[in-house]
């Protein structure tokens, strides 16, 4: 978290989402180094620090899947943003400043905005294509793990 906070504050362009990455893969690099550096193989054996790295590495990855949800929901999270509105205006706001500002159409078109900035989408002759599948990989692999842990995907609990 640390390593995340100060890349996203030293690092001019870097973006929310990259820094969140970047402080994960450190922590993994500082995790991973950390088992081999503690750990006394000739006593312990492989098999125990290969079983104690995989729990380790696994317990990471789920804090680390916490952590960018957390940051996620602060950031992106509709009913967070207007709560956040709603404080900052002392004298709060009506139904029709609220659909102003959060109207669905706008959501959609900064959303595409964004897709298209950073090449996860592409536009060609007028229709949308996948660009860059990076988050569509992670949205997979997060089913995979849902599938895993609960037995069923994201689809199911509709």
């Amino acid at each position: 978290m640390i390593f995340q906070a100060a890349s996203l504050k030293l690092i001019k362009g870097l973006g929310l989402l990259k820094s969140v990455f970047l402080g994960f893969s450190a922590g993994l690099i500082f995790v991973t180094g950390s088992e081999f550096y503690f750990y006394n193989i000739p006593r312990g054996g492989i098999g125990d620090f290969i079983g104690l790295l995989c729990v380790n590495l696994l317990t990471y990855t789920a804090l680390g899947y916490t952590y960018f949800h957390y940051i996620n929901l602060g950031e992106t999270a509709r009913r967070v943003r207007i709560l956040r509105e709603l404080t900052e205006h002392e004298g709060g706001m009506d139904e029709q400043e609220i659909l102003a500002k959060y109207n669905s159409r706008d959501i959609i078109e900064k959303r595409l905005g964004r897709l298209l900035k950073n090449k996860q989408v592409i536009l060609r002759d007028g229709k949308y294509y996948i660009g860059r599948p990076t988050v569509l990989w992670i949205a997979k692999i997060i089913n995979v793990i849902k599938m895993i842990v609960f037995g069923r995907t994201k689809n199911d609990f509709n």
